[in-house]
């Protein structure tokens, strides 16, 4: 059976390819709030699962708790634009990144 994508980046992060603040998830979960208490100060947040405690993400209040909004979605749970909007880097599997129309803007000199 091949590996997991959560194996194959833990693995890869124990090498050093990573560098990983892991929250411990089960002993946030249940708890109000756990998914950005988990994100808080995040320079990325990384999602290997479908839970539905995501996709019900206060996405105003995770962009405040996050230190950079990036979301790398490794199971296409949002939808780009609404991630765009919301002020992230979005990138997800098979699919454009979408990033905040002010900051895309400023990039190319726009603002």
């Amino acid at each position: 059976m091949p590996p997991s994508p959560q194996g194959i980046f833990t693995h890869s992060a124990w090498r050093g390819l990573a560098a990983i603040r892991a929250a411990a998830v089960l002993a946030l979960a249940g708890r109000p709030g756990w998914p950005c208490a988990a994100a808080r100060d995040a320079h990325a947040l990384l999602l290997v699962t479908e839970w539905p405690q995501f996709a019900g993400l206060d996405l105003e209040h995770l962009r405040q708790v996050m230190r950079y909004p990036v979301i790398i979605d490794g199971r296409n749970l949002f939808d780009p634009k609404q991630m765009a909007e919301a002020g992230f880097h979005y990138y997800s599997m098979g699919r454009p990144l979408a990033e905040p129309k002010v900051l895309a803007q400023e990039a190319a000199g726009l603002v």
